[in-house]
């Protein structure tokens, strides 16, 4: 099953900054945390598969069609590894390698490795595109998967994200074609006049390359 959208108006910006980057992971936000304790196969496939269960936004794809770029969500994409490593500094060299690594929209979006760190220890590295997420999202990510995982060690019941991204695509796409959004526009042109600034709207991002700022 796939659900298909238009990308909004943030990811817009971030898909026409993503074609200036030439070197480096501009667009690429990582993150990794070692836990000193063993790990559980078990409960880590269990909570991977939770966390993207209760989070579209990590199944979402980006496609276009000619210039138009989408999003699709395929409630069939699960996309992790689980790699053994000597040690600490084995693990560590891994994340700073894959983190400078360019990460394009054309990609995995979302890519999460789950590191066996000798006998005693385990670790997580998060590695996503900032077209679906930011850096303090990662730190979400990173909690509700520390949760799912002890709710499985622990058989604790706890309950779902309640919020959906896809709500949110829509809600925007509704709000801008609404008279709310018409009214907004107008009180902060009256209101930024005052200072003799002008505020102009656009959500066109196609010709970014030639905009000056």
């Amino acid at each position: 099953m796939k659900e298909k959208y238009e990308l909004s108006n943030s990811q817009k910006q971030i898909q026409q900054m993503s074609n200036f980057e030439s070197e480096g992971n501009v667009c690429g936000i990582s993150a990794s945390v070692i836990y000193k304790k063993p790990i559980n196969v078990d409960a880590i496939k269990h909570s991977i598969n939770r966390l993207y269960k209760n989070n579209k936004i990590l199944m979402t794809k980006i496609e276009n069609n000619g210039d138009t770029f989408y999003q699709t969500i395929d409630h069939t994409y699960l996309n992790y590894a689980i790699i053994e490593f000597e040690n600490e500094n084995a693990f560590i060299a891994f994340c700073e390698k894959e983190s400078k690594i360019s990460k394009k929209i054309s990609d995995n979006l979302f890519n999460i490795t789950v590191a066996k760190i000798g006998n005693i220890e385990h670790g997580i590295f998060i590695n996503l595109h900032h077209i679906i997420a930011d850096a303090v999202s990662v730190q979400i990510i990173i909690n509700e998967l520390e949760r799912y995982y002890n709710d499985y060690l622990f058989n604790i019941n706890s309950k779902n994200n309640t919020g959906k991204y896809t709500n949110y695509l829509t809600d925007e796409k509704e709000y801008l074609s609404s008279i709310t959004f018409k009214k907004d526009i107008e009180y902060w042109q009256n209101k930024l006049s005052k200072y003799g600034c002008t505020y102009l709207y656009n959500n066109d991002y196609s010709n970014l390359s030639s905009k000056r700022f």
